[in-house]
């Protein structure tokens, strides 16, 4: 099945590109208000005890657990004194008249020794928001800076449950989008570093970019049928980059490996497609049926993440299998493929011309010649280069005949074969004894002035 689609994406490889610019268009257009439809989660668990008697508490009675907090301190020192009492009655009369305000209290309504600080100075005003999490912390946004103050009479500053989550909430969505504009530009130079190729570089980032562009349209989608958490957004971001750049990463690696063997381009592609594209497979299945784990869990925002975790996974693996064969088919062509390697240890080093034995001729056989040397690039070469391979062996020549000693030949150099030289035939009608292999030169004794030396036999 995968050659198959790595074929399709070669022979198509046009097509698949320019439908896949399209998807990501279209993607990143709806994708792009995915923020505003996902919601903001609460720590509880539907069903539990605590819930059950939150909701008991709110149908029966009008109340509730406070959500909201408005730490006072009073501008004299002391949250007595009549001045500050007047300002806190008037601010918590002002807190009640608030949209989604259902309850309120204050020390000086409720004279209650837990809401004052034990320096005197400080003071606590308690209400309840009603409504859902993203209900209450978007009121918040314009509630908070109105409720912030510092006057002559009192320092007023906003705090509780719904006004810490909706403050993590604004960081986390302002952390998505640095993280985003920070990460794109560091893997990129790490992948330029590692892959040593710009083309390579920038198709693993597509990869990964076509992975958190089509999870963010696919969690504004399932946001209209059920909650999904603002921080499945990040999900989104961590694992759509590394999942695109370690998926790449098989492929294209698998690729140079084939074109390293010898393998064409579009051979190399649908192979790389085969062989990697199974392990990217097999990775990707195990990782989406992992977080499909988090959906047993009461907890929507954990449900969140196994909506981000599965629909990044698919991403990614369609983009590794799918868009990245038909990048390679078109634009791999001198940039992907790896460069040249030295050969390796053991491996015979490129033949090279060299030069022939150079023995003396005699002087006393002016006429005998040498064969002719059978490398061509030999009859260029200088007397320094190695041996030539190919060179049949070769024969001292015999010492010439003189009247004195005869000087000792010079050394020959080394010959083309690895063989010993083969001795020189004896002419006919000159027996020799089998018992003497060699010639005894003869010494000065013997000879008579003029009188030629005989040559010497050699073995």
């Amino acid at each position: 099945m995968l050659t198959r689609l790595g074929r399709l994406a070669v022979r198509y490889s046009r097509a698949v590109l320019i439908g896949v610019l399209l998807l990501f268009i279209g993607l990143g257009v709806y994708g792009a208000g995915a923020q505003d439809d996902l919601d903001l989660s609460r720590w509880s668990a539907p069903g539990t005890e605590s819930v059950r008697a939150g909701d008991l508490l709110r149908d029966d009675f009008g109340t509730g657990n406070p959500n909201l907090a408005l730490l006072v301190t009073a501008g004299d020192g002391d949250v007595d004194s009549s001045r500050t009492e007047r300002a806190g009655r008037e601010l918590a009369a002002e807190v009640g008249r608030l949209p989604l305000v259902t309850d309120v209290t204050s020390y000086w309504d409720a004279d209650s020794p837990a809401l004052r600080g034990e320096d005197g100075r400080h003071a606590l005003i308690l209400a309840r928001l009603e409504g859902t999490a993203t209900e209450t912390r978007e009121e918040l946004v314009t509630l908070s800076p109105r409720l912030t103050r510092t006057t002559a009479d009192l320092d007023v500053r906003v705090g509780g449950q719904e006004e810490i989550s909706r403050q993590v909430g604004q960081e986390a969505r302002s952390d998505f989008l640095r993280a985003e504009a920070f990460a794109l530009p560091a893997v990129l130079l790490l992948l330029i570093l590692v892959y040593r190729r710009t083309t390579a570089a920038l198709l693993t980032i597509a990869v990964g970019l076509l992975s958190v562009v089509a999870t963010l349209a696919g969690l504004r989608a399932i946001a209209q049928v059920t909650e999904v958490s603002t921080f499945a957004a990040n999900i989104a971001l961590v694992l759509g980059l590394g999942l695109g750049v370690d998926y790449s990463l098989f492929v294209i690696n698998r690729y140079r490996e084939e074109r390293a063997a010898g393998h064409a381009q579009q051979q190399a592609v649908v192979r790389a497609t085969a062989v990697a594209g199974r392990t990217v497979v097999f990775s990707g299945v195990t990782v989406a049926v992992s977080l499909c784990a988090l959906l047993v869990f009461p907890f929507f925002f954990l449900s969140s993440f196994a909506y981000a975790g599965v629909l990044v996974v698919l991403s990614a693996i369609g983009g590794a299998v799918i868009l990245l064969p038909a990048a390679l088919a078109r634009w791999a062509t001198g940039s992907s493929a790896p460069p040249r390697r030295p050969p390796a240890s053991g491996t015979a080093p490129p033949s090279r011309p060299c030069a022939a034995p150079s023995w003396p001729a005699p002087a006393s056989s002016p006429s005998s010649s040498s064969p002719p040397h059978p490398c061509s690039a030999c009859a260029s070469a200088s007397p320094t280069n190695a041996p030539c391979p190919r060179a049949p062996p070769r024969a001292p020549p015999p010492r010439p005949s003189t009247a004195s000693s005869p000087p000792s030949p010079p050394t020959p150099s080394r010959s083309c074969s690895p063989n010993p030289p083969t001795p020189v035939p004896t002419p006919p009608g000159s027996p020799v004894s089998p018992a003497s292999s060699r010639s005894t030169p003869p010494t000065a004794a013997t000879r008579t002035a003029g009188t030629p030396a005989p040559p010497a036999r050699t073995g």
